[in-house]
């Protein structure tokens, strides 16, 4: 055998070897790039590109889906919607795919779901029907690498929104038409005008109250009331003593008989100065006289109006001297209360007065109270470390129910708003602030 027979089986080989390298770079290439894909729709897109390097001049498309196409990648065009004539060709020979072992210029590639019934197909179609590929042979290396396809692509789960129009468009006609309704009232629900809520704390007091202080310097004798009971105008509060005042005023009067007769003893003497003098003497005497006699008929300490004692129990200070302008009693009638609502500052532009306010206190359960706002004041104070605006409303106390200091939370009704807006607007405006705007 000479030297030229020996070479063509070396040659062969060399050539085998030479493909067998080729192909296998090419499964770790595919298998790369499909399992580097993040969904599914990138894995697809990834093969096809991987798989038209293979076949220069032909077109190389792939179709998705189980009883009917879903979706449709074209290497150059991207993926195609329904409208597609090129999509609509490939729906119509969808349920009969093609063997892949065909020759010519065409090649279809099934991929079939692992325990499932979702597919992908492959269809491979030369350019130039006059020019004859192998397209077999040349995606030959292919064919064993379908199991191991099919698990990189099913593995891939489409994005959510994905998977929601997908399902949305395999849904039948009844569940479409629902689904639309549903989506439908809701957004009817989010732009519907409602009355802005502006949530506020609230706090009862009297719509009139007095405080009954002590009129002069004394000693607490006895008290005759305490927090709570009723009292009507002129009733007896409290008695001061008025033995101090009482000795005081024989002394005074002893000097005053003293000064008398000092200015007379004065005058009969001729001493017109000293006569003088005694009688201014007696004259102030006789003022002070007056003051103690004042407070004397004084020492009860009455009740200004018809009302209930909500502070005040002096019944622990008797014996105690008691200072001039001292608090004792703070009276008020409990027939018509006051609400005070705290309106938080970043909403006070929504609230104004004869403003509708809805108020529940904590004391009285599920009860709720309806009534306008009386009077807002027009400067803010600060309650609990906050910034708020006062706002005032009446209500009516017939059972006695309502007592001063109550607390509870309110709601005022502002101008019409959407349902969204109104939930949203303290989210979107700190959101807006924190980013500048």
């Amino acid at each position: 055998m000479d030297a030229s027979t020996q070479s063509i089986p070396l040659k062969q080989q060399s050539e085998r070897g030479k493909r067998e390298s080729e192909s296998l770079s090419r499964i770790v290439h595919l298998i790369e790039a499909v399992a580097k894909s993040e969904s599914q729709r990138e894995a697809i897109a990834a093969m096809v590109t991987v798989l038209s390097e293979s076949v220069p001049g032909c077109s190389v498309r792939c179709g998705v889906g189980a009883g009917k196409l879903r979706h449709y990648y074209d290497l150059r065009l991207g993926w195609l919607g329904e409208e597609s004539p090129l999509r609509q060709m490939a729906s119509e020979q969808w349920s009969m795919p093609r063997d892949s072992s065909a020759l010519g210029n065409e090649l279809d590639l099934e991929i079939s779901q692992v325990n499932g019934d979702q597919r992908c197909v492959i269809w491979v179609k030369g350019e130039n029907d006059s020019v004859p590929l192998r397209l077999p042979e040349q995606l030959l290396w292919v064919t064993p690498l379908k199991a191991t396809l099919g698990h990189l692509i099913w593995s891939r789960q489409a994005s959510r929104l994905r998977r929601v129009i997908d399902w949305f468009v395999a849904a039948g006609w009844n569940t479409r038409v629902a689904i639309t309704i549903g989506v439908l009232m809701l957004i009817l629900v989010a732009v519907w005008p409602v009355s802005y809520r502006v949530q506020c704390s609230a706090i009862v007091t009297p719509q009139e109250s007095r405080l009954v202080s002590v009129p002069f310097a004394a000693t607490l004798l006895k008290t005759e009331v305490q927090p709570g009971d009723a009292v009507q105008a002129g009733q007896i509060l409290l008695v001061l003593d008025g033995r101090p005042l009482r000795l005081e005023l024989e002394s005074i009067e002893a000097q005053i008989d003293q000064s008398r007769k000092d200015h007379d003893i004065a005058l009969a003497g001729g001493r017109i100065a000293e006569a003088q003098q005694a009688r201014l003497k007696q004259r102030e005497l006789s003022r002070r006289a007056d003051l103690i006699v004042d407070r004397l008929e004084n020492l009860d300490v009455t009740s200004p109006i018809d009302g209930v004692v909500i502070a005040g129990d002096m019944q622990q200070s008797i014996g105690s001297p008691l200072e001039t302008g001292q608090s004792l009693f703070e009276i008020a009638p409990l027939d018509t209360m006051l609400v005070e609502i705290e309106i938080p500052e970043h909403d006070i532009s929504y609230v104004h007065e004869d403003t509708d306010a809805r108020i529940r206190l904590t004391a009285l359960g599920n009860q709720t109270f309806h009534a306008s706002l009386d009077q807002l004041y027009p400067a803010a104070t600060v309650r609990e470390d906050a910034n708020v605006f006062i706002g005032r409303a009446s209500l009516t106390n017939p059972d006695g129910q309502l007592r001063p200091g109550m607390r509870g939370h309110a709601v005022a009704y502002g101008p019409l708003r959407p349902w969204l807006w109104s939930y949203l607007r303290g989210t979107w405006e700190r959101t807006l602030w924190w980013i500048g705007f």
